[in-house]
């Protein structure tokens, strides 16, 4: 459509053939996609931003998908299962993608394991100041505050550290093993 002389690396790589590359450069692929109506103008502009990224890029360079911007390729790190290529985001991005997608993970997994929300962890923590429920540290390990729950019923009683929960998971639930291991404490004091 734009009938320019443009790089290869202007063209999309067919999704059947290995080596075949698409007929119309990316920038005149997304213009017809928005005239068709199958992408938002707010995305034509995005494709548009990394094409323009693209024609940028040399044989020791390579731009970021989603920062746009062109770097050494030192700054990518290698594709899976592709031996000679780079990933399509900086590790930058790719650091801060991890890092928000964990966060996610894990209330997502608290909500479907024990019923609570984000707020509610939130609201527990601050109703015990920040502290276990049993040793009262500020500290709780290395994943945060851990949910302690009654394994029968899946009631969920606090929020302990880590070695407040280990501890009692090790005595499984016993209420005597608990008080005879406080009493032998006791003893050799």
């Amino acid at each position: 459509m734009c009938e320019q002389n443009l790089p290869l690396s202007a063209f999309s790589k067919a999704k059947k053939q290995r080596k075949e590359r698409f007929t119309l450069c990316r920038q005149c692929a997304s213009a017809r996609r928005l005239v068709d109506g199958v992408i938002s103008p707010d995305e034509f502009k995005r494709v548009k931003r990394q094409a323009e990224a693209r024609l940028n890029e040399t044989g020791s360079t390579k731009y970021c998908s989603v920062c746009l911007t062109v770097l050494p390729l030192k700054e990518f790190a290698n594709a899976k299962g592709r031996r000679k290529e780079k990933a399509c985001e900086c590790r930058n991005c790719r650091k801060e993608y991890k890092a928000r997608t964990k966060e996610h993970n894990r209330e997502v997994a608290v909500f479907r394991l024990y019923g609570i929300a984000q707020k509610q962890f939130e609201s527990m923590l601050k109703d015990r100041q920040g502290k276990c429920k049993i040793c009262k540290t500020k500290t709780p390990g290395r994943h945060g505050f851990e949910i302690d729950h009654n394994h029968t019923t899946g009631k969920v009683r606090g929020l302990l550290c880590h070695r407040c929960n280990k501890a009692i998971g090790l005595f499984d639930d016993n209420i005597e093993t608990a008080v005879s291991a406080a009493k032998y404490l006791e003893e050799i004091r």
